[in-house]
Order: C-alpha cells, then sequence, then structure tokens
C-alpha cells in the first residue's frame, strides 16, 4: 500500500513529540532553557549562573544546567521554605 504523506501540521507535531522526548532524555539544560523552565527571563539565568545561584557545567563556551542538580536546588529551596513558613 502507498503512504499518504503527512501534512505540514503532522509534521510539525511528529517533531515537537521527538524534541520533547530528547529533552526528557538529556542530562543537562541549556541556561535560557533553563530560564524558560523557570519563568524567569535569560539575563537573570545568566546572571544567576554568574554568581553561583544557578548550578552550571563549563563545557568549552557552553555553560549547561545538569538537570539532577536544578531538580536537587528547588527540591532545597522548597524545604527551606517550608522551614521558614512553621
Amino acid at each position: 500500500m502507498a503512504e499518504i504523506p503527512e501534512s505540514k501540521g503532522e509534521t510539525r507535531l511528529a517533531d515537537m513529540g521527538r524534541r520533547a522526548k530528547e529533552h526528557e532524555e538529556r542530562l543537562c539544560l541549556s541556561v535560557p532553557e533553563t530560564a524558560r523552565m523557570l519563568g524567569i527571563s535569560r539575563g537573570l539565568a545568566y546572571e544567576l549562573a554568574r554568581s553561583g545561584q544557578l548550578p552550571v557545567l563549563r563545557l568549552g563556551k557552553r555553560l549547561l544546567v545538569p538537570k539532577i542538580a536544578l531538580e536537587r536546588m528547588l527540591r532545597q529551596s522548597e524545604q527551606e521554605s517550608a522551614h521558614v513558613s512553621l
């Protein structure tokens, strides 16, 4: 049987799904990706990375945020705010 070609919309959806899956499998995020996830500006994310408040790895000229370190930082922040509100 001949395959029916996908429409442009279906192709874009498939690409988005593939990128989402790749995103889940990656160990690190870029600083702009991290900023989007946290709901902060890209500039603030780079400022936090430079000051050491955002955990980053430097690979060459790239700054990458390890997902596990980001998750640990967020959990720690939640625990600290829970203690303050008691």
